[in-house]
């Protein structure tokens, strides 16, 4: 590991490197543009003024790499361009939905455009290992970003029966259809979500960007972009999110992602009550039972 020669920021770049240490502190990034992609860690600023300095370890192998720090700004521009967001039209609409089912609908758009089955069929075994090692997998993939930014975490809390058992219940809610061949149960998105996968099919840009908390919560910001559109995924804590977005909207996702005042995190969490605690789907704030399940709400 060699450090660039600025001598002003030496003593970020002493701060930093034991800063990579803790998980709590450090952000990991990738970034996918056609046939090339960029992966890069940076940590929590020393020093969060105006506009903070931000160390970056930028990896170029596998036990390589160099350090570098920049300021705020110029890590939202350098974020947005690997984006590939520009020009896009963002869209109203906010899809909020439990975190789990976010990720099970991504790996089953992953699985759909590996064309492991026919005609977009499923099943929960490929779902839930879409999101497993990916030492020797294929950065092309949908989930590479997201897989190699959060490690095998993401389901490290679920077990396959978990997975099935959520898929079941989005299969109650009409988001999949399933069908029973030869003692296997097949699932697809239903005719009204088939949009999702189409979403993936001609995506020129992908980023993801991934940090712990000292609970072992994840926050997930993921972004992909063609020539017309750009769509982001987020997921804080009990919140995962589907929004159509701008260059300015993911300027916004960006900055409150880097946000480190604990105050504003506690401002910007949405009340985990907005969802069933048993099936997982959104809940008016008014109701006293889940529409879906029947569950009362607590």
């Amino acid at each position: 590991m060699t450090i660039e020669p600025k001598p002003s920021f030496r003593s970020v770049a002493d701060y930093v490197k034991v800063s990579f240490e803790n998980p709590q502190k450090t952000f990991k990034v990738f970034a996918r543009k056609d046939d090339g992609f960029l992966r890069f860690n940076f940590a929590l600023p020393k020093v969060n003024n105006a506009n903070p300095i931000y160390g970056i370890i930028y990896e170029a192998g596998k036990d390589e790499g160099y350090l570098a720090c920049e300021d705020s700004k110029t890590l939202l521009e350098m974020l947005r361009e690997l984006s590939g967001i520009e020009n896009h039209i963002a869209a109203e609409q906010i899809i909020e939905l439990s975190p789990l089912y976010l990720l099970i609908a991504l790996a089953a758009c992953d699985v759909v455009l590996q064309d492991k089955y026919e005609q977009g069929w499923f099943t929960a075994a490929a779902v839930f290992n879409a999101y497993g090692s990916t030492a020797n997998d294929d950065f092309k993939r949908l989930l590479f970003p997201l897989a190699y930014v959060a490690g095998d975490t993401i389901f490290a809390s679920a077990t396959y029966e978990d997975i099935r058992k959520a898929m079941d219940e989005l299969v109650d809610a009409e988001v999949f259809n399933a069908d029973e061949v030869d003692g296997t149960t097949l699932y697809t998105f239903s005719l009204e979500l088939r949009y999702l996968v189409q979403l993936f099919g001609d995506i020129t840009n992908s980023l993801a960007l991934c940090r712990q908390d000292e609970f072992g919560n994840l926050s997930i910001l993921c972004a992909i972009s063609n020539q017309t559109k750009a769509w982001a995924f987020t997921i804080d804590k009990s919140i995962g999110r589907i929004e159509r977005i701008s260059a300015v909207r993911f300027n916004e996702l960006c900055k409150a992602f880097l946000m480190t005042d604990s105050s504003y995190q506690n401002k910007t969490t949405s009340d985990p009550g907005k969802f069933c605690r048993n099936c997982g789907l959104p809940i008016s704030p008014e109701s006293n039972f889940c529409p879906n399940c029947g569950k009362q709400v607590l």
